[in-house]
């Protein structure tokens, strides 16, 4: 729990009961239509579905939830090295129980979030200090 309170994230806890109601929702979704069931877009009660073709909609993928002691380690990782490839990410990947795609992911977005912050520092520092 002090980890969390550290890196400022979601506790560990509700974590878990997000990622539970997730799956709870695509399995719902997915007996649904096994049963033939759709849900209108004005309404949560299914309703049964006629012999109309749909396209078949792939099931959302869970997002995923990074333990905070994850988190502290791919951050601390990107600290030393903005980029990180081949075995290092390999090793990483199998250190915090990851595949290596979510790193790599992991990364990508964790140097967007960088540049864009870089940015917003640059913008501040050319205000005129005068001016509130």
């Amino acid at each position: 729990m002090l980890q969390c309170l550290i890196l400022g994230q979601i506790p560990c806890s509700e974590l878990k009961t997000r990622k539970v109601k997730a799956l709870k929702q695509i399995k719902f979704k997915q007996l649904n239509r096994v049963l033939g069931h759709s849900f209108s877009a004005h309404s949560s009660t299914p309703t049964q579905q006629t012999n109309q073709k749909t396209p078949s909609r792939r099931t959302r993928r869970v997002r995923t939830a990074f333990t905070p002691f994850q988190l502290l380690c791919l951050e601390t990782s990107f600290e030393k090295n903005h980029y990180v490839v081949g075995s290092e990410r390999k090793q990483l990947a199998s250190y915090l129980k990851l595949s290596e795609t979510q790193v790599k992911v992991w990364f990508q977005n964790r140097r967007t979030k960088w540049k864009r912050q870089a940015l917003e520092n640059r913008a501040d520092l050319n205000k005129d200090p005068l001016t509130p």
